[in-house]
């Protein structure tokens, strides 16, 4: 997992403080933008550079705009064929979920988001497998953690 490259697009400085943490803990290289406008920019210069971003994380509530309009910008480009967009919301609902993930969202995720759920989904998202505790197994998440919603994760 430590090969792998995330964007953080989050317009709450709090919020893209606690996941690049998250994310530096885990060894992950990570870009944060302020803007949905700087976000794609960085997307841009990274993949003419040859290395496009894996994984974008966007919390488009906190930019005010429109969610759906940058994930079509992103999934539109073609030098982001192989980026997936985690998008994190405060205010969804399973079937809204889905709904993303037919119009080719990666996954979707209920804030608060916690270090598990993100652990979890970001394996998910590369494809990757997980370690049980001791070492000796190799578990593949197939679900989210239940939290107290039940339509928290999809």
């Amino acid at each position: 997992m430590s090969k792998a490259k995330i964007l953080i697009i989050d317009g709450n400085q709090t919020n893209r403080d606690v996941m690049s943490t998250m994310l530096s803990q885990w060894k992950i290289t990570s870009a944060i933008a302020a803007s949905a406008e700087e976000g794609l920019r960085l997307l841009s210069r990274v993949a003419d550079q040859g290395t496009p971003f894996d994984i974008v994380l966007l919390d488009g509530s906190s930019l005010g705009i429109d969610e759906e309009a940058i994930w079509k910008a992103i999934r539109d480009d073609k030098r982001f064929a192989k980026t997936n967009l985690i998008l994190l919301s405060s205010m969804r609902s399973h079937s809204e979920a889905e709904i993303f993930k037919r119009e080719g969202y990666g996954s979707f995720i209920i804030k608060p988001v916690t270090q598990m759920v993100l652990y979890k989904c970001l394996i998910e998202m590369l494809g990757l497998e997980m370690e049980n505790g001791n070492g000796s197994e190799k578990i593949i998440p197939s679900e989210y953690p239940q939290r107290s919603r039940p339509d928290e994760v999809a």
